[in-house]
C-alpha cells in the first residue's frame, strides 16, 4: 500500500486488475480519490456508477466515503421511465448541483429508492459521463452542508476536468474503437 493512498484504493485496484478493465478503471479510481481528498476525507462521499449494458440501469461500481459499502447494493439509477434528478441528469447529460438535499422542492424530485433510506442533510453533485454522445456513467458526490463553502465555482470546474479525464480513460480502453479512421 502506498503511504499517502486511501486504504480502499488498494482493494479497488486489486479487484479491477482481476476484472481485466485495469487501465480505464484504475485511472477512474485515482480521479475519485482526488475528488474525495479535495472535498474533505470523512466529510464527503464519491461514487462511480456505470451503465449496465444488459439492463436500463446505472449501477454503483465503487466509491469512497462513509457508508459506501452499505449503499452499493441499492444505489442504482433507473435509466428509462423515471423523472427524478438522478435519471434526468443521466439521460439528459446535465450536471446537477444541489446545495440542500433536504429542501422540499429537492426532496420531491429525488427518487423513492433514495428517499426511502432517508434524505441526507448534505449537498449533492451529479456529473454524468458522456462518451460519443451517450451517457455511460455518473459521478455522485455528496458532502456535509458545513463543507458547502468548499464547493466553489473553481472546485466545480476542477470536478468537470476530472470527469473529462475519466472519459478519456474510458475512450482509451483496450478493444474500444477510437472513432478515428
Amino acid at each position: 500500500m502506498t503511504q499517502n493512498r486511501h486504504p480502499s484504493v488498494d482493494r479497488l485496484l486489486a479487484a479491477i486488475r482481476k476484472s481485466g478493465e485495469f487501465p480505464a478503471m484504475a485511472k477512474t479510481v485515482g480521479l475519485m480519490e482526488t475528488i474525495y481528498r479535495a472535498l474533505g476525507v470523512g466529510k464527503t462521499r464519491v461514487f462511480f456508477l456505470l451503465k449496465d449494458p444488459s439492463a436500463s440501469v446505472a449501477r454503483f461500481r465503487f466509491g469512497f466515503g462513509q457508508s459506501a459499502g452499505e449503499m452499493k447494493p441499492w444505489f442504482e439509477i433507473p435509466i428509462r421511465g423515471a423523472e427524478d434528478l438522478f435519471s434526468l441528469s443521466f439521460t439528459h447529460q446535465k450536471d446537477i448541483v444541489i446545495k440542500d438535499a433536504t429542501a422540499a422542492e429537492v426532496v420531491r424530485a429525488l427518487p423513492d429508492w433514495f428517499t426511502s433510506r432517508g434524505v441526507p442533510d448534505r449537498y449533492m453533485v451529479l456529473l454524468p459521463l458522456v462518451v460519443d454522445q451517450k451517457s455511460v456513467g455518473l459521478f455522485y458526490v455528496d458532502g456535509e452542508k458545513a463543507g458547502l463553502a468548499a464547493l466553489t465555482p473553481a472546485v466545480l470546474n476542477y470536478l468537470e476536468v476530472l470527469r473529462g479525464q475519466a472519459i478519456l480513460a474510458i475512450r482509451q480502453k483496450p478493444g474500444r474503437a477510437s472513432g478515428r479512421r
